[in-house]
């Protein structure tokens, strides 16, 4: 055999360390090579972590299933949950408001509901009382100040209004319309049965102004704090308003408190 040349290996040990370096196999049978850069430098700094100059090349691919303490309205990926603002942590124009108006702004991206001219008399508030353990800082509270009756056409809740760019996606007025799934935490003094309703922007319809789908959902027990998940289909007899533009009504997603008898109407259809 000719002669060839080898590179050599020399382990060196510190000058002012006493510490055995070992360096222990695998336990394989199979043959493992470590390469080593060709430059001069140092693998690991002093804290024992990766020397951020030794990484090159392509993270790999993260599952958003392994990620935790990801505030719950981020969705990773992309925007799936289409409300603004549901934990209630924005409130630029203020913490407390008299419900006395229709559209009044409360906590950022919500509103009041209120329709012919009633006056829920209700003082709303960012409040600090939330589900336990589910990460959440604050919730909207709705508190009556007196007894109203509502009649005829009266009504009243919150809501939030989405725009026209925001809902397109949903594919009304097609046969592939979309359902959208509504989960929310809900407390109350009152129990019985409750309505939210999706309500979309008809401005292009004569004689209606509004598409709307009532879901019922019921709070059992007083004072506690219960999740309900409720899910739409997608209105597939009416498209949006194609005469609006981009940043008009869309859908609002109203949670009504009160209601007159000329409102009431059929659940759980368009």
């Amino acid at each position: 055999m000719g002669d060839s040349l080898m590179a050599k290996v020399k382990i060196q040990g510190h000058a002012s360390g006493s510490g055995v370096l070992t360096i222990t196999a695998p336990n394989t049978s199979t043959d493992r090579t470590i390469t080593l850069p060709d430059s001069t430098g140092t693998i690991l700094d002093n804290t024992s972590t990766l020397d951020a100059t030794k990484l090159s090349g392509n993270l790999p691919a993260i599952s958003a299933a392994s990620l935790t303490n990801v505030p719950k309205d981020v969705t990773v990926g992309g925007r799936k949950n289409m409300l603004y603002n549901g934990g209630m942590r924005v409130a630029q124009r203020g913490t407390s408001f008299s419900n006395t108006t229709d559209s009044q702004y409360l906590t950022d991206r919500w509103a009041s509901a209120i329709g012919s001219g009633f006056n829920l008399d209700t003082t709303i508030t960012q409040s600090a009382t939330v589900p336990s353990g589910e990460g959440f800082k604050y919730s909207l509270k709705v508190e009556a100040d007196s007894v109203v009756t509502p009649s005829g056409s009266d009504n009243g809740g919150v809501m939030q209004i989405l725009e026209k760019c925001d809902v397109e996606s949903l594919g009304y007025g097609t046969s592939s319309a979309k359902s959208l799934t509504l989960s929310f935490w809900t407390r109350s003094n009152k129990t019985g049965t409750y309505c939210v309703a999706l309500m979309q922007n008809m401005g292009n319809l004569s004689g209606s102004s509004r598409y709307a789908h009532i879901k019922e959902y019921t709070i059992s027990s007083a004072n506690t704090w219960e999740k309900k998940t409720i899910t739409f289909s997608g209105n597939t007899a009416q498209a949006l308003d194609a005469s609006s533009s981009e940043n008009t009504d869309g859908l609002r997603i109203v949670w009504w408190l009160a209601t007159g008898s000329s409102d009431h109407n059929t659940g759980d259809t368009w």
